[in-house]
């Protein structure tokens, strides 16, 4: 079984079930459970992206393709996609994604905790962003700060970087002088390449 779409199967089974509705409960409990262990997490961000984008096609009234090969296509990410991004439990910014690949820069980070979730309400990154992930004279002690106008040459490199489901998305934060910046690269599937 491929571990990254094991929940194909599982859902399949359950709907040629007599009885549908327990037999996708049972189904979506076995989903979550094997989504715990370690082998099947990528598989279960899989299926919470799938059961988003399903949400999606039902709340615009569209149909939900019945063939494998679309039913895969619905575990990536949209071409236009936005993304809510909270600070300290409050709304910070919002950000729509137009063209993937594409990157979006936000100023003005300071300390505190963020969570990125998509449109749906579904989290796909939360944690605590610190002095020294964002402040130059904490993320960069022995380094000058340098300005703009001296960086124009080359890119500044991350404090700090996540990666989140295989490269589709990448967090980067940079230090500033006083507050930092978060930058959010997103990708295509490496299967829709």
């Amino acid at each position: 079984m491929n571990q990254d779409l094991y929940f194909i199967p599982i859902i399949t089974k359950a709907l040629q079930q007599k009885d549908t509705k327990k037999a996708l409960k049972d189904a979506f409990k076995q989903i979550k459970t094997l989504g715990c262990k370690p082998e099947y997490q990528q598989g279960y961000k899989q299926f919470e992206r799938f059961m988003d984008s399903v949400a999606g096609h039902v709340e615009k009234d569209e149909e939900i393709p019945d063939d494998f090969a679309a039913i895969e296509k619905l575990c990536q990410f949209p071409d236009n996609l936005t993304i809510l991004i909270s600070q300290d439990n409050k709304p910070f910014r919002t950000i729509t994604f137009s063209d993937i690949p594409e990157v979006n820069t936000i100023d003005s980070i300071i300390p505190g905790n963020y969570s990125i979730s998509l449109a749906g309400g579904r989290v796909i990154w939360e944690g605590e962003i610190t002095a020294q992930d964002i402040v130059w004279a904490k993320a960069r002690p022995k380094e000058p700060f340098k300005l703009a106008a001296d960086t124009t040459s080359r890119k500044a490199k991350p404090a700090k970087a996540f990666n989140l489901f295989e490269g589709q998305i990448v967090i980067r934060l940079f230090a500033g002088l006083e507050n930092g910046s978060m930058e959010i690269e997103m990708n295509k599937s490496k299967e829709t390449e």
